[in-house]
């Protein structure tokens, strides 16, 4: 117990005093409209995920990802490990937490600004389009 509490001591003195930001949630249509309103700061956005070399990105929907529709996407970056353990999630909705850069725009610019500094990324299991059973709900992370 003591080694855990020396642990969470050490942890907290080297972050500083000062509080993490907390995320602001915005919307990939508010990312891909005004990019430069969120440049820098933590973000917090649902979006369809898709990995592949050199292409690492997030989109508005499935459907603008099936048809290359890039105008309504962000690059996202991730380290290796990130990377690594993201592929289970590949190809579905995720909530993204991270930094926004407006000006990075992902391999060849083809994005609308990058999302990076990844501190989350978790499946987006919400499907209003099933019928729910009683005493079948599932809590979320």
């Amino acid at each position: 117990m003591k080694s855990l509490v020396l642990t969470f001591a050490l942890m907290v003195g080297s972050m500083g005093w000062a509080a993490a930001e907390e995320p602001r949630e915005v919307s990939m249509v508010q990312l891909i409209a005004d990019p430069a309103r969120f440049d820098g700061q933590a973000i917090r956005v649902i979006a369809y995920l898709h990995l592949q070399f050199e292409g690492d990105a997030v989109y508005l929907h499935h459907d603008d990802f099936r048809h290359a529709i890039m105008q309504n996407s962000i690059a996202i970056d991730l380290t290796d490990s990130q990377r690594q353990a993201a592929a289970k999630l590949n190809k579905t909705y995720v909530m993204v937490e991270g930094t926004f850069r407006a000006n990075a725009a992902g391999h060849m610019g083809l994005w609308h600004g990058a999302v990076g500094e990844v501190s989350r990324l978790s499946a987006w299991t919400v499907d209003r389009t099933r019928q729910a059973r009683p005493g079948k709900y599932k809590a979320l992370p």
